[in-house]
């Protein structure tokens, strides 16, 4: 059986755009690593807010999905995007 996951993307909209990865690059990245370990992603949630605080709708949902079973881990591309 394979592992079921959440992926979670964000963008700060403050960033300098030449440093900001872009939403679809993150969710290229969960998506081929997903693929190259086996693993089922059964949603990826996004956020265009600042990282400094945990009220994002994107997060909460993320969070959710793994809290009722749905999936049993949380990806992201890079840990910042947290």
């Amino acid at each position: 059986m394979s592992r079921r996951i959440v992926g979670y993307v964000r963008v700060a909209p403050r960033e300098p755009s030449a440093e900001r990865p872009r939403l679809q690059q993150q969710r290229d990245l969960i998506l081929s690593t997903a693929s190259e370990r086996g693993w089922e992603v059964v949603a990826i949630h996004s956020d265009s807010r600042s990282g400094r605080t945990v009220r994002r709708p994107g997060l909460r949902a993320a969070l959710a999905d793994c809290e009722s079973g749905r999936a049993s881990g949380l990806a992201v591309a890079q840990l910042d995007r947290l």
